[in-house]
Formats: C-alpha cells, structure tokens, sequence
C-alpha cells in the first residue's frame, strides 16, 4: 500500500495517508498537490485537521514496543 505524505496548511507534517484518500481530497477541494524539488509527490491540506484526532496512540504504542 502506497502512502503519500500530507502537510497541514502552514507547512508542518502529519501522519501520511492511503493514495485513494489523497485522490478523493484533492477532487473534494480539501488538499492540493505539490512536488517538492527532489519530483516527490505530497499534498497539503487546505483546513485544519480537526483537533481531536491526533498520532499519540500510535506514537505510543511504537515507545512500549521498542522499550
């Protein structure tokens, strides 16, 4: 499965995503697509993601695993 890197609307990374959510995003208007100069592809939201949804479980259960 292909993931595609996504950046919020200020430049700062998230967590990249599935390449068919990419597609829906950007034909729905909320991500536009970029190539940085090294010709990867990424996207950037345009909105905020909302708040409550957020990497911390994940991240956490990668420190229990490695410790």
């Amino acid at each position: 499965m292909i993931r595609i890197p996504v950046q919020n609307p200020d430049g700062s990374p998230v967590m990249p995503t599935k390449a068919s959510r990419v597609r829906r995003w950007v034909k729905q208007g909320k991500a536009t697509e970029h190539w940085n100069d090294a010709d990867l592809y990424y996207v950037r939201l345009v909105a905020e993601p909302c708040p409550n949804r957020s990497s911390y479980c994940y991240i956490k259960k990668i420190f229990f695993f490695l410790s």
